[in-house]
């Protein structure tokens, strides 16, 4: 059973949503003007450190991006350092900081390639004055030449000339500074020309270029009127606005309401057409997006319509908080729970991994969210069969629930139901049993008797019956379920398709084979329609069909079933032991067609995955061996047929005994063979 986080996680996490993102950045050297006017592009720097006030230290990686968690909006630099490095601004550590999506840019240089271009720009503008000072003394030359100065006048404007050239140095040397801060690859083609034109003593172009824009005094008249003018259209925007979104927040509740009008009447595609109705009104609400996708997939099943919204709501997230927020993980989770319920599950565990990495950094690894993802990954890998993980996923859910949580609370449930599916698997059905009724006990109370993980529960407790062969009390079981799902989620829903399975199964077990053909082939419709002709539970499905036909005798026609699940499986290249198992079944209708060569070929493949999965000395593998060696032995080769015998003996040789049944109808097959190939008895 899948656990995704939550809607009633949020209340616990309001501040968090709001506030937690990723602030992303550069380090890199300022681009630079040449002499010649180009622009000399900044280089970004790689392994530099970012410290962020009461966050930790971030790294640049060889694209010089560094990234880190913020909890608020707002945020201050403690240091950003760098061997053999300088801040260009050494101010950028006392700023204050506002988050942005926007990379900030952090400009350092080496430092004598900084002192270098401040040097440089010293030169550039003191040449630059020096030649204005020129011309002024030639100015004051010329005047008392003409006899246009007294000798007094002459000498104190010459005076007053040179005071002023004592405060050029200190202009000299903020002009100097204030470049170097520049980082010319931000600057537009005006703005290089306007300072090239500066730094090079162009002053008249630099002029004419300004004027271009025309008159600053104009100009500043016009803005001032532009500013009065849109004050005005903001407050009327603003009102307007207010009107607007208080129409839509109100018409967003009535739809929400009319959502749990319908649902709490079971009427399931109404209720989901009232949330995309809510979803529509503002597709930039994460919330909205990612609670039509949940009730799209719980309840109707619709796989691919439930992730464009999980898909619409990590697109808003990753713009509006960042790819490191609260909201993105929750969307990466739900991602994954489709790509689960799709049976595409590499797919799904990429997913669930990328929603714990940011929900690690931004609530810590001991939330009861980061529980409910380590669930779902251990549900992942007990669809894959990988048992050992799916329990260390339960057990690490289980721990940070038991230190977060009240022991009744309704998260538990689902996950003790799982870690029972799990003991279900590996056939301790006493301990399977005892975690599905802790599951049964907590999700009754907290949810009530008629709910679809109630259901879930009694279909999970009725398989562990069926797999002790109690059929009357899986069909008790199997039945609760189905009439609760048939109530809440109607006949098409992938759970009420399981019911259907698991109650065919059980009369197939009963010999009722009609009555279990009928509930099966009616499971097979539905399933088609729901997850597509090729999903791996209609594989499943389609190979039960082909069993009962079997078991009815009905060969030709038990074949055509399994072969339509076996080509599902190969296409996914799916290998698990259940697989294994199913060309074992494939086989053993060979051999009653007598087509004893095709019989080969499906215990070979049985032997391959037996192998892979569980060693080379195994009591399975060993039935393998025993299996081929009898199709060898069908066939008339005998020295192939006595190797796979006599593998098979020695395997149930170690894993059974000597005196076990197994081994010795083995032994009796290989004494045949001997005889069959002229040995001796002895």
């Amino acid at each position: 059973m899948k656990k995704k986080l939550l809607l009633l996680t949020l209340c616990l996490c309001t501040t968090l949503i709001s506030t937690a993102q990723t602030q992303y950045g550069i380090v890199k050297t300022p681009g630079r003007l040449a002499s010649n006017g180009k622009v000399i592009a900044g280089k970004r720097i790689v392994g530099a450190t970012v410290q962020v006030k009461g966050r930790t230290t971030a790294k640049t990686g060889d694209d010089g991006i560094f990234s880190f968690p913020i909890p608020a909006k707002v945020f201050f630099l403690e240091s950003v350092k760098k061997n053999d490095y300088v801040l260009v601004d050494p101010d950028a550590t006392s700023r204050r900081y506002s988050y942005t999506i926007n990379p900030l840019i952090l400009l350092m240089e080496r430092t004598d390639q900084q002192a270098d271009y401040i040097l440089a720009n010293e030169k550039r503008i003191r040449q630059t004055l020096q030649q204005k000072l020129k011309a002024k003394e030639d100015v004051i030359e010329d005047l008392k030449k003409k006899n246009k100065l007294t000798e007094q006048e002459y000498r104190k404007a010459m005076q007053q000339l040179y005071a002023e050239q004592e405060s050029n140095e200190k202009l000299i040397k903020e002009m100097a500074e204030r470049y170097t801060k520049i980082d010319f690859d931000e600057l537009d083609e005006f703005n290089l020309r306007i300072s090239d034109c500066i730094l090079n003593g162009r002053l008249t172009e630099a002029d004419s270029l300004l004027r271009t824009k025309g008159d600053i005094n104009a100009r500043i008249d016009r803005l001032n009127k532009q500013h009065e003018a849109n004050i005005e259209v903001r407050d009327n925007l603003e009102k307007s606005e207010a009107l607007e979104q208080k129409d839509r927040e109100d018409i967003a509740q009535d739809c929400y309401h009319r959502h749990e009008l319908f649902a709490m009447d079971y009427q399931n595609d109404s209720a989901a057409h009232y949330l995309e109705l809510r979803a529509a009104l503002d597709t930039t609400n994460i919330e909205w997006q990612l609670v039509a996708g949940n009730f799209i997939e719980e309840y109707l099943a619709n796989y691919g319509k439930a992730l464009d919204y999980y898909q619409r709501g990590l697109k808003q997230a990753q713009a509006q908080y960042g790819e490191g927020s609260y909201w993105s993980a929750k969307s990466y989770n739900n991602i994954g729970s489709v790509y689960d319920a799709l049976g595409e599950y590499s797919q799904a565990l990429i997913f669930y991994k990328k929603g714990l990495d940011i929900l690690e950094l931004v609530l810590g690894k001991e939330h009861p969210d980061i529980a409910a993802i380590y669930n779902n990954i251990g549900f992942n890998y007990y669809n894959q069969e990988d048992f050992d993980r799916a329990l260390e996923f339960y057990q690490k859910a289980i721990d940070i629930w038991q230190q977060t949580l009240d022991p009744e609370h309704p998260d538990f449930g689902p996950c003790f139901i799982n870690i029972g599916l799990v003991y279900n698997k590996l056939k301790e059905y006493t301990k399977a049993l005892e975690y599905y009724q802790k599951g049964l006990d907590i999700l009754v109370a907290s949810l009530g008797g008629e709910h679809i993980n109630v259901a879930l529960c009694y279909n999970n407790i009725g398989n562990a019956y069926s797999d002790q062969k109690e059929y009357t009390k899986a069909l008790e079981y199997y039945q609760k379920a189905l009439n609760i799902w048939n109530l809440i989620l109607g006949e098409g829903h992938p759970y009420t398709t399981m019911s259907y399975s698991n109650i065919g199964a059980v009369y197939a077990h009963q010999g009722e084979y009609d009555q279990a053909l009928d509930y099966i082939h009616k499971a097979l419709d539905f399933l088609v329609q729901t997850l597509g002709s090729e999903h791996p539970d209609v594989a499943s499905t389609y190979f039960n069909i082909g069993a009962i036909y079997a078991k009815k005798d009905d060969y030709a026609q038990a074949l055509e079933y399994m072969q339509q699940a076996i080509s599902i499986w190969e296409s996914k290249s799916i290998k698990s032991l259940g697989i294994a198992q199913s060309y074992c079944d494939i086989g053993a209708v060979y051999v009653m067609l007598h087509e004893n060569v095709h019989a080969l070929e499906c215990f070979q493949k049985a032997l391959i995955i037996r192998e892979q999965t569980l060693g080379t000395e195994h009591p399975d593998v060993g039935s393998s061996y025993f299996d081929i060696g009898l199709m060898y032995f069908s066939l008339g080769v005998h020295d192939k047929a006595l190797y796979y015998c006599s593998r098979a003996c020695d395997i149930f040789t170690t894993c059974y005994g000597s005196m076990h049944p197994s081994t010795q109808e083995v032994k009796k097959t290989i004494l045949l063979l001997k005889q069959a190939l002229g040995y001796n008895k002895d």
